[in-house]
């Protein structure tokens, strides 16, 4: 998988190289357009690569925020 991770970067135009490089150290998000071109490249689906940025930035909005405070609001059926 490395080698083909390699090869993989290595062939791809810079604008993407470098949009995977932000990715990789956290300084970006994976936008739409990147999950259909990461989806494209590397055979997962575009929906995978959306649903681990959301986990990813649901874990760390989870870190920040306490929610020691907060009560379920009761809901009733109209």
């Amino acid at each position: 998988m490395y080698g083909n991770a390699v090869r993989l970067y290595c062939s791809c135009p810079n604008n993407l190289k470098q949009s995977l490089n932000r990715i990789l150290r956290c300084q970006s998000g994976i936008s739409l357009e990147m999950a259909l071109r990461l989806s494209k490249a590397l055979g997962r689906s575009p929906e995978s690569w959306l649903a681990m940025q959301d986990a990813y930035d649901l874990w760390h909005a989870g870190k920040k925020l306490s929610l020691d405070k907060m009560q379920k609001v009761p809901l009733t059926a109209a």
